[in-house]
C-alpha cells in the first residue's frame, strides 16, 4: 500500500498526545457498556439484522425489536475487526492508512446551505455544489479525503445520494466516503459505482475508493436502513463508519462520562453487526456527538464539549485498537469570524491530540447547516499548524544541532547553515493564507484579512484547477447506473 507523501511526518504517534483516560476508566466505560447492551439491550427495527443477532446468540425480543447481545459476542467482533484499513485513493498518491494515531482531515457534510463563493448568497445546495467542493477537496493538499460535503437537493428524491456519488467521483481522485446513503438497496447501487471506477469488485475490495457511514438513532436504536446499509456494506467488503450522534442532556446522559457510554454501545452495536456479517469486515469507529443546549434548543458543535468528547472518543477507538473519525475542527458562527476561529482551533486540537485518525469539520459553518469554501481553505490551513503542534519536539544528537551551534558560535546566525534549509519545511508550519508580513508589507500587499485572500485563493482555485478526468465511458456507466435507481 501506497502512503500519501508530505514533508514531515506529523504524527501523535511519538509526538504530543492527549491523555484524558486512564486505562482504568477506559475500562469502566467498557463495562457499563457491555452492562447495558446485555442487561437492556439495543433496539433494531431491521428483520434481517434481528435474524443476525439471534443466530449469533443474542436475545432478541420480536415484540420490541430489542436486542441484548452478551459479552463475548461483542468483544469477539471488537478483536476480529481491523485495527488498520486503506481507504485507498483514485490516484494512489492520494491512498490513506489508518489506524494508531496517525492524525488526517476531511470535510464536514452534508450540509444543505451553501454560502456561494462567486455571488456570496446564502443558498441552498445543489448537485454542481457537491461537484464543486470536490474539486475544491481535490486540490487542498491538508485535506486528506473527500467527506461529501453538500446535498443535491435538486436531484430527484429516491436517487439523489446516487447523483452526489456520480458528482464527486467526478471530482475528485482522492478517496470519498457517502455520509448519507438512503437505503440498503441504494448502497449496492453505490459499490457498483466504484467498482466501475476501480475496475472490478474484486479490485475495489482490495483497494476501497469509496466508503459509507450510518448513524445510530440515539438513544440505543439502529433503524431499518441504516442497519441494511451496515449489512450490505460488510458484505461487499467497503469500509463503513459507524458514527453516533449523541446529544448530552437531550439523546444521552447530560454527563460526558454518562453520554461516551451510549455512544460506546451504539457504535459497538454497529461495528458487531458488521462483524457478523462478515468477519473482519472493514469499519471505523465514528463519532459527531456533542451536547445540547437546553436554553437555545440547538445542539452546539463549536462548545469546549464537543472536543472533549470527542477526544475521549479517539481514545476509546485506540483503546479497542479501531480506526476512528471523530467530530473536530467546527462551529456555531454563521460568518468566518472571531468565534470561528475560536471554536475551530478549540475542537480541532483536543480530537487531534488524543489521536484521531480522522477529523472531520472543514468547511463547515452554523452548526454544521452551511458550508463555505473559503472556510475550507481557512480550516485547511488551521489543519496544517495543528499537524505541526501534534508533530512536537523531536529530541535527538541531530535535532539538538550541537556542532552547528558551535560552529556558529556567539553572534551568528543561522540562515545559511545548511542543517536550516534541510528543516525549514518539517520543523516550521508554513502560513499561506494566514498574513506573517510586517504591516508595512502587508498595506502595500492590500491590506487583506486572511478570510479576503481565502476568497481570493477560492476564485484562483475554481478557475484553475481539473481534477485528473474518468474515463468517458466510466462516466457513462456511473451515469447509467444512477437512472437505473429510478426504476
Amino acid at each position: 500500500m501506497t502512503t500519501k507523501n508530505r514533508q514531515a511526518d506529523y504524527s501523535v504517534i511519538n509526538g504530543i498526545s492527549l491523555d484524558i483516560f486512564t486505562e482504568t476508566e477506559l475500562r469502566k466505560i467498557h463495562n457499563a457498556t457491555l452492562e447495558t447492551l446485555t442487561e437492556m439491550g439495543i433496539n433494531i427495527t431491521n428483520q434481517e439484522a434481528l435474524d443476525i443477532f439471534e443466530n449469533a446468540g443474542a436475545k432478541v425480543d420480536r415484540s420490541n425489536r430489542r436486542v441484548k447481545i452478551p459479552a463475548d459476542i461483542i468483544e469477539e467482533a471488537i478483536q476480529s475487526a481491523p485495527s488498520e484499513l486503506l481507504l485507498a485513493g483514485r490516484n494512489p498518491e492520494h491512498d490513506l492508512v489508518l489506524g494508531k494515531s496517525r492524525v488526517n482531515f476531511t470535510t464536514f457534510g452534508p450540509c444543505n446551505k451553501i454560502i456561494d463563493y462567486q455571488t456570496g448568497e446564502y443558498r441552498d445546495t445543489a448537485k454542481e455544489d457537491v461537484a464543486d467542493t470536490a474539486r475544491l477537496v481535490d486540490y487542498l493538499d491538508q485535506v486528506d479525503i473527500y467527506s461529501h460535503a453538500v446535498s443535491a437537493i435538486d436531484s430527484p428524491e429516491e436517487n439523489t445520494d446516487l447523483h452526489e456519488a456520480e458528482a464527486f467521483l467526478n471530482n475528485t481522485s482522492k478517496h470519498c466516503m457517502h455520509l448519507n446513503l438512503t437505503s440498503g438497496e441504494n448502497a449496492k447501487k453505490y459499490f457498483e459505482m466504484g467498482a466501475a471506477v476501480a475496475g472490478g469488485m474484486d479490485k475495489l475490495r482490495d483497494r476501497p475508493l469509496i466508503s459509507a457511514l450510518v448513524c445510530p438513532q440515539s438513544p440505543y436504536e439502529i433503524h431499518g436502513e441504516a442497519a441494511q446499509i451496515i449489512i450490505e456494506s460488510a458484505r461487499a467488503g467497503i469500509p463503513i463508519n459507524v458514527l453516533s450522534m449523541a446529544m448530552a442532556g437531550a439523546t444521552s446522559p447530560i454527563t460526558l462520562a454518562g453520554t461516551l457510554v451510549e455512544h460506546n454501545a451504539e457504535v459497538l452495536t454497529g461495528i458487531t453487526l458488521a462483524q457478523l456479517v462478515n468477519k473482519g469486515a472493514p469499519v471505523i469507529y465514528g463519532s459527531s456527538t456533542t451536547i445540547f443546549d437546553v436554553a437555545e434548543s440547538t445542539a452546539p458543535v463549536g462548545s469546549p464539549e464537543l472536543g472533549i468528547c470527542n477526544a475521549g472518543i479517539a481514545r476509546l477507538a485506540g483503546y479497542y485498537n479501531l480506526p476512528s473519525y471523530t467530530a473536530a475542527g467546527q462551529s456555531d458562527s454563521k460568518k468566518s469570524d472571531i468565534q470561528a476561529g475560536h471554536e475551530k482551533t478549540m475542537t480541532m486540537m483536543l480530537p487531534a491530540m488524543a489521536g484521531s485518525n480522522i477529523l472531520y469539520g472543514l468547511g463547515m459553518l452554523e452548526l454544521g447547516v452551511a458550508f463555505s469554501h473559503s472556510q475550507l481553505v481557512l480550516d485547511a490551513e488551521m489543519a496544517r499548524m495543528v499537524r505541526r503542534v501534534i508533530q512536537g519536539v523531536d529530541v535527538n544528537d541531530y535535532t539538538m544541532a550541537v556542532e552547528d551551534i558551535k560552529e556558529v558560535g556567539p553572534g551568528g546566525d543561522f540562515l545559511t547553515q545548511q542543517h536550516t534549509i534541510d528543516n525549514m519545511h518539517s520543523e516550521q508550519a508554513r502560513a499561506d493564507i494566514f498574513d506573517r508580513q510586517m504591516r508595512s508589507n502587508w498595506e502595500a500587499s492590500g491590506s487583506k484579512t486572511a478570510k479576503e485572500n481565502a476568497e481570493e485563493r477560492v476564485k484562483e482555485i475554481m478557475e484553475s484547477h481539473e481534477p485528473e478526468p474518468l474515463a468517458e465511458e466510466i462516466q457513462a456507466e456511473l451515469k447509467e447506473i444512477v437512472e437505473s435507481a429510478k426504476n
